[in-house]
């Protein structure tokens, strides 16, 4: 085995102050409610704009892995963060996932007008202003998309 650091994301690191924010704030987008727990419901919901279709059952069984407090029916902050780190090796994955919900067309890029719609279709609308000002944080390459590469690499400094 190599001594030298991996270039990927690393799970053995302590989870710091800043990632525990960053949690609650995609705590805070499943939990609808606001009832600091969230539910098979609530999780469906932001499944199904995201283009997948569980079934009440498979929802149930997704928050029930990992319910501590059997019974409140859902998962709560702290059940939150186990869930996302334990499954943080699947990073990659999602991120290439998310990035096909934002590429409506299928081409390897995200236009203005695909983060708009996306946006919007994910309860975050956003102006003309906040698209180009994102779209411009993450084009490296300066044609005013965003490539799959970049998306990755947006979304690695916002990670974990």
């Amino acid at each position: 085995m190599s001594a030298t650091p991996s270039k990927g994301r690393s799970l053995d690191r302590q989870i710091t102050t800043q990632d525990v924010d960053c949690l609650r704030e995609a705590f805070a987008l499943f939990d609808n409610e606001r009832k600091e727990v969230i539910t098979p419901n609530e999780l469906g919901k932001v499944l199904k704009k995201h283009g997948f279709r569980p079934s009440e059952k498979e929802l149930s069984a997704m928050i029930k892995n990992f319910d501590k407090n059997s019974g409140d029916g859902g998962i709560d902050f702290e059940e939150f963060i186990e869930l996302m780190v334990n499954h943080g090796h699947n990073i990659d994955e999602n991120i290439a996932e998310s990035f096909k919900v934002f590429d409506r067309d299928g081409d390897g890029l995200i236009t203005e007008d695909e983060l708009h719609i996306t946006m919007n279709n994910l309860g975050e609308p956003m102006n003309e202003d906040e698209v180009k000002a994102m779209i411009a944080e993450a084009d490296l390459d300066g044609d005013g998309k965003i490539n799959f590469k970049e998306f990755q690499l947006l979304m690695d400094s916002k990670a974990l």
